[in-house]
């Protein structure tokens, strides 16, 4: 591939807002060539592109530009103005060496008077200011933990910040104290949740494909004819304009209507439903019944964990399940035969499947599990003052464990994350067991110390070790509002 044709694909992702930072040394080498930087001026109308006419410089921009172009252009209008000078310089420069042989030695009165600082700020500005293309933006307003954007050209950013751009591309959360909030230019905003897997786009109308996760939108009102689209496993839902909540999986999506209407249909069966405000409905792969929203329930402030149906991340395994892992074991060991064992395991057979534990399984982040009552759940749970959450289980390796909640606005939309740290001597007491209390006053936003989750609803709740071999499994949760002094 020549340098034309390498200039036409590269200028022409960059104005896309498809170019991957890796290749920008590459385009602002070859805009270098003032016949080529003179083209690109030409073709695409660099002072309509970067739409600067009419508008001042902020005291930032002022600084940018004194330190890149060594003066302070009066306005943007004349900053464009002296850039296309430098062009049309410089191209007329170059026809004078391409005739004579000989490099003039004068060149225009401007203190930025090479080709080569025409390119750099053709580059420069354009990256510094975001005026790259006239698509709209993709904006992270807040976010913690470990977020990673894979760009449409394939490009991966991991060190993401407040403020960062983009077009589209596939955003991952990583870990169950992760979020992040993320603003279209009309203000709609999206938030995901824990270990959460989206991809966006907006090519005149937003598309989100929520693969796994949970997301909660404020949605702006949208044309008509072209709604907001969410698509899961499960489900298309189309928006023009509300508040929602939606968490999908690979077999179900449950959808939370707060406010206005969202428009949800089955993709197995094509079945379509209107959700109104504070109604919500599942649709799930294999259950192809009615597809009817219910009334949002009452919240409670009791909760008694229901860990088959509740987990997210861990290994659920039944009671029976173990009884009949050991019987194996003693019959390995010798220490029973193996018509014992079976006529053993007969007679547990009529034992509730439904009661076991879920194990931590491993994460990018360490040991984990992550449970949401919602699941099992139909009110939500309100957490209050004298919220308590009383945990039992084992633990196999002397780690200290994190306990963290998400939680939600009772009106809708995401709320916050909240964790405690348990030490490995706390931790004793399960392995006695016995449960350990831990007060709703505990958990506490790292970020933000002033903050509570008293007031906010439950929507998850996790367990870490930082340590990925660590080993621990957890038998039982409960959420009380009783205060210890009114206990009997």
């Amino acid at each position: 591939m020549n340098d034309r044709q390498r200039f036409d694909e590269l200028w022409t992702n960059f104005l896309e807002g498809e170019l991957s930072p890796d290749r920008m040394p590459e385009l602002q080498e070859l805009l270098h060539d003032p016949q080529l930087l003179a083209e690109a001026t030409d073709q695409y109308q660099l002072h309509r592109l970067l739409g600067w006419h009419g508008q001042s410089f902020t005291e930032e921009e002022n600084k940018f530009l004194t330190t890149t172009m060594g003066y302070l252009p009066a306005d943007q209008d004349q900053f464009v103005s002296d850039v296309e000078e430098i062009v049309s310089k410089t191209r007329s420069e170059n026809e004078l060496q391409t005739r004579t042989g000989v490099l003039p030695r004068t060149r225009m009165g401007l203190p930025t008077k090479v080709v080569a600082i025409a390119a750099i700020l053709l580059l420069s500005c354009l990256l510094y200011f975001g005026w790259n293309s006239a698509k709209p933006k993709i904006e992270m307003v807040d976010l913690r933990g470990n977020i990673i954007l894979t760009g449409d050209g394939g490009n991966i950013a991991d060190n993401l910040v407040v403020g960062h751009r983009f077009v589209g591309g596939t955003l991952e959360s990583l870990t169950p104290d992760a979020f992040c909030k993320l603003r279209f230019d009309d203000q709609t905003t999206v938030t995901i949740s824990g270990k959460t897997l989206i991809t966006l786009s907006q090519n005149g109308q937003k598309v989100v494909r929520l693969r796994r996760g949970k997301l909660s939108a404020d949605v702006t009102p949208q044309p008509k004819d072209h709604p907001l689209l969410v698509y899961t496993e499960a489900a298309e839902l189309k928006v023009l304009g509300t508040q929602f909540n939606v968490e999908a999986n690979t077999e179900a999506t449950n959808l939370v209507v707060n406010e206005g209407l969202v428009r949800l249909k089955r993709l197995t069966d094509g079945k379509q439903v209107e959700v109104p405000a504070h109604q919500s409905v599942m649709a799930s792969l294999e259950d192809q019944n009615g597809l009817s929203p219910s009334q949002r329930e009452a919240p409670l402030t009791v909760w008694q964990s229901d860990l088959r149906s509740d987990v997210v991340h861990g290994m659920w395994v039944s009671n029976l399940m173990m009884e009949g892992k050991s019987l194996k074991i003693a019959v390995r060991k010798g220490e029973i035969t193996q018509d014992a064992a079976q006529a053993a395991f007969k007679k547990m057979a009529s034992l509730d499947d439904a009661m076991g534990s879920v194990w931590a399984t491993q994460s990018s982040a360490g040991s984990l599990i992550v449970l949401s009552p919602q699941r099992s759940s139909q009110p939500p749970i309100l957490l209050n003052a004298n919220t308590r959450l009383r945990i039992r289980g084992r633990t196999y390796s002397q780690v200290a464990l994190q306990f963290g909640l998400s939680v939600g606005h009772p009106e809708g939309g995401f709320a916050g994350k909240y964790s405690t740290r348990v030490s490995a001597e706390e931790l004793s007491a399960l392995n006695k067991d016995e449960a350990i209390e831990i007060p709703i006053s505990k958990f506490l936003d790292a970020m933000d110390p002033t903050g509570s989750p008293i007031g906010s609803e439950l929507v998850d709740w996790w367990c870490i070790a930082d340590s990925s071999s660590a080993k621990f499994e957890i038998t039982d949760i409960e959420i009380t509002d009783t205060p210890p002094e009114d206990k009997p």
